[in-house]
């Protein structure tokens, strides 16, 4: 999946990037060095991954640690598809049992917000499933399908001039939905140019499976940054 600019990162997404890596909080006065080390976690890869979300350049003649990079990309799809989307459609739908209304757009809401996930979901496992070689998809359509849901939920939600308590906390869901959504997209494009740009194209390595014992070819290609 390709992306457009995601670089220059806030705090709270570099946080999440850190914690992808399985880095605990509480970490107290450790430098990046001894956390990465306690956590077994290749800190040249780490910096790399966070450097190039911040939009900054990163030297360091090092090589990318192959299973710390696939560390990170398996814990994004968790926290996407376990725990993001299925955030934002539990708000949709408490939403929606607010409404008490027979018109059809709640519903066709839905019926979006899942097909949208199911593309997420059908990407992801591909990736996995191919061991995160790189394989294009249609990022355009992905993220034309985000913006029609968007518009659907802001030009077409059912509005009954109403403002009970109900009607309030309904409006409040669909702000919330809203945000997270915008939120998930900004997410989504940094995890795709982090794949487009350190994993695809920089060198064809093989590496050995620490696990496994299983070998397999990742794809890698030069961030511009070490």
């Amino acid at each position: 999946m390709g992306a457009g600019s995601p670089k220059g990162s806030t705090d709270s997404q570099v946080l999440q990037l850190i914690h992808r890596f399985g880095i605990p909080l509480g970490v107290g006065d450790k430098t990046i060095e001894q956390v990465c080390q306690e956590a077994n976690i290749d800190c040249h890869t780490l910096l790399t991954v966070v450097h190039f979300a911040m939009g900054k350049e990163y030297h360091h003649e090092g090589e990318i640690h192959i299973p710390t990079l696939r560390l990170y990309l398996e814990n994004a799809h968790l926290y996407f598809m376990s725990f993001q989307l299925p955030r934002i459609r539990q708000m949709l739908l408490e939403a929606i049992n607010l409404a008490g209304s027979d018109n059809k757009i709640p519903l066709l809401i839905i019926r979006m917000y899942d097909e949208y996930m199911e593309e997420i979901r059908t990407h992801i496992q591909h990736e996995n499933e191919q061991q995160f070689e790189y394989h294009p998809t249609d990022d355009q359509h992905v993220a034309a399908k985000a913006t029609e849901l968007k518009n659907l939920i802001i030009k077409y939600y059912p509005n009954n001039n109403k403002i009970s308590a109900q009607a309030q906390e309904q409006e409040r869901l669909l702000y919330a939905v809203l945000h997270d959504l915008h939120h998930f997209e900004n997410e989504l494009a940094l995890h795709c140019a982090i794949e487009d740009e350190i994993i695809d194209d920089y060198d064809t390595r093989t590496y050995e499976d620490e696990k496994t014992n299983k070998k397999g070819v990742w794809a890698l290609r030069s961030s511009g940054s070490g």
